[in-house]
Formats: structure tokens, C-alpha cells, sequence
């Protein structure tokens, strides 16, 4: 059966066939209601929930499901596939999700056109957790709430070997360890011409700590021991906060690579706590997520390297922000823009 090029081609007998092996009978879908989420296109693609009415009443089938779709726009979707993008995602889904112990929404479909860059996921619908939101920001019980699941993701994937062979995981294009410096360089006058908020000397200052120390932080973090999976884009709008048990639910894997942990850690914390909040509670957390490092059975990275390692992470915070940002053409200055929230929480 032809795979769904856009939300448009989605039917009841593809999304059957989808299904099937969760002991759906063909004819058992009447039909499937497709609802674009995000506006038109998000940054990297688009998301569209498909509400499916059956036939008959059956136990355990979703009544609805969330399809990931890449990018509309053809220039726009080879940019993101060449960065890796579309590729990291669903090997994650179809290699690690089921071995990885922090939870994740459940996989039912998967393919990858490398040649095309074209990519679909169909994915559990999360709608019954409560999803995070990055300029909100999170609680001091949240944020630490998601570092003892990162401890868990970190230590199960400590050391292996088997992903630091894993070519797919390799970061690409721009967002390479060792492209990181010029790619901001080049980000760094776009992304001020975009804020919205004046541009004070304390965020020129940092533009230039920034350049002098991202390429050592880049390729230290990124290139060396002692490295483990990291979901490398651990912000609120990409964790679901469920109400049993206090699970966090991670989503969006597509910068996952694999790297220091400290990585993650500094992403989470720089980036959801204003910084009169964090500056009181941040060595706790950091001490708090490193016993749980411990607890998860990593007993070769003392504090002291993790708090090393976590000033150099502070680095690649800023500058991810900021590339993000100065290098998307589809993004424009306006007030209340995501980065004029963001970025002012990351100075020290």
C-alpha cells in the first residue's frame, strides 16, 4: 500500500494496515479524521493528530494517534534531512526506544526514504499527560523531577559502545562538534537583529565569551570520554508530564547523539529556571542529578568532573539558541518570541 506522502493521502485502509499488528481486521476503521496541531508547519515538520472512529468497539486500539511528518517544503526538508534530522528520529524509534528505560510514546509505524529525505512516524497520543512549556518555564520540583529521569537515560547508555559506532547518531552539517564555532558566528548578528528585547551589553559580552570558547566546549563534549546517549534538546515544550507515578515522558529525538550527559543536564536547568531562581537551587541540582548518575549503578564520573564538564556545557546552551534562531529564515523578530524569554536566562 502507497505510503502518505503529505496529511492529505492519510485513509482509513492505510492507517489499518498501520494497525494491523495490533489485531485490527481489514474494514474495522470507518474513518480517520486528520487535524493539523502547531499551525501550518512547525520548525521541523509537521504534526497532525488523526482521530480514528472503528467499526466495532474493540479493547486496547488508540482512539487517536499522532503523524509526524517532515518538513512541506522541499528545500526546507532537504536542509533538515541533511542535518541528520529525520533519520536520528526514527532509528531511535526503531533501535533504542524499547531498550531505553525513560519513557517514551510508543512507536506504531516507521519509514525513512534517505534518498528523498522523507520520513513518517505514527506515534502514541499524549494527550492524556500534560505537555510542558518552555516560556513558562517549570518548577524547582519539575526540573528535578526530569533530572533523575535523565540520570536513568544516561546511565543505562554509559559507555556504549555500540552507539559511539552508530554513524546515524553522529551530529551533522551545522550542528557538528566542529562547525559549531563558524555556524554561530554566522548565526550570532542575525539572531540580535531578532530580538525584540535591547540588546544590552551583558548580551554582547556574551556573544564574545561564546565565540572564544565554543569549539573547545563543542569538541570536548561531543568528541570525548566519557560519553552515553543524550537527547541533546531537553526543553519543556519536549516532555510530557504524567500524573501517575510523576513519569516524564520525552518526545522529539531528533538531535539525539551520543556525548556527555552534562549536555542535557545544562539544557534542562539554563533553560527553563529564571536565573534568580536557578543561581539558589543550581549546585543542589546538579548534585541531585549526580547521585542519581550514581544511584544508576556510573561510578567512574566524580562530581568534580560533572561540574567541570557542566560550566563548559553552559557554552552550548547559549550558542544552540542562538543558531537556532539567527540561522532559520522563517523566523522574525516580534515581540514575545520564544528567544526573548529564553535567552535571558542562560547569563550566569
Amino acid at each position: 500500500m502507497q505510503i502518505p506522502a503529505s496529511p492529505d493521502e492519510l485513509t482509513a485502509d492505510w492507517l489499518t494496515s498501520v494497525l494491523s499488528p495490533q489485531g485490527l481486521g481489514p474494514n474495522c476503521i470507518e474513518s480517520c479524521d486528520a487535524e493539523l496541531l502547531g499551525g501550518d508547519q512547525g520548525m521541523t515538520g509537521q504534526l497532525v493528530r488523526l482521530r480514528i472512529r472503528y467499526r466495532d468497539e474493540l479493547a486496547g486500539l488508540p482512539a487517536t494517534l499522532i503523524a509526524k511528518f517532515p518538513a512541506a517544503e522541499p528545500a526546507e526538508r532537504a536542509v533538515i534531512s541533511a542535518l541528520g534530522h529525520y533519520e536520528r528520529e526514527v532509528r531511535f524509534y526503531e533501535l533504542l526506544s524499547s531498550r531505553t528505560p525513560v519513557p517514551t510514546p510508543h512507536c506504531y509505524y516507521s519509514h525513512l526514504d534517505s534518498a528523498t529525505g522523507f520520513a513518517l512516524l505514527v506515534l502514541e497520543d499524549l494527550a492524556r499527560a500534560r505537555n510542558g512549556n518552555s516560556i513558562a518555564g517549570c518548577s524547582v520540583d519539575e526540573v528535578a523531577r526530569v533530572l533523575l529521569t535523565l540520570a536513568m537515560l544516561h546511565a543505562t547508555w554509559w559507555q556504549a559502545l555500540d552507539l559511539a559506532q552508530a554513524s546515524w547518531l553522529r551530529l551533522r552539517f551545522l550542528v557538528a562538534p566542529e562547525a559549531m564555532a563558524d555556524a554561530f558566528s554566522d548565526a550570532w548578528p542575525s539572531f540580535l537583529q531578532k530580538l525584540s528585547i535591547p540588546v544590552t551589553s551583558q548580551i554582547s559580552e556574551m556573544g564574545h565569551w561564546i565565540k572564544q570558547n565554543l569549539h573547545n566546549a563543542a569538541t570536548t563534549l561531543f568528541d570525548s570520554a566519557p560519553r552515553t546517549l543524550i537527547h541533546n534538546d531537553v526543553q519543556a515544550d519536549n516532555l510530557f508530564f504524567g500524573e501517575v507515578d510523576e513519569e516524564v515522558i520525552f518526545i522529539d529525538w531528533q538531535m539525539a547523539t551520543y556525548a556527555r550527559c552534562v549536555i542535557d543536564v545544562a539544557d534542562w536547568i539554563r533553560g527553563q529556571l529564571e536565573p534568580e531562581v536557578r543561581r539558589t537551587i543550581e549546585s543542589q541540582l546538579l548534585r541531585l542529578y549526580h547521585d542519581a548518575l550514581v544511584a544508576n549503578g556510573v561510578h567512574d564520573y566524580t562530581i568534580e568532573q560533572c561540574l567541570a564538564d557542566y560550566r563548559l556545557a553552559t557554552v552550548l546552551a547559549r550558542a544552540r539558541l542562538a543558531c537556532a534562531v539567527g540561522l532559520s529564515e522563517g523566523l522574525h523578530p516580534h515581540p514575545g518570541a520564544f528567544w526573548d524569554t529564553l535567552f535571558p536566562r542562560y547569563p550566569d
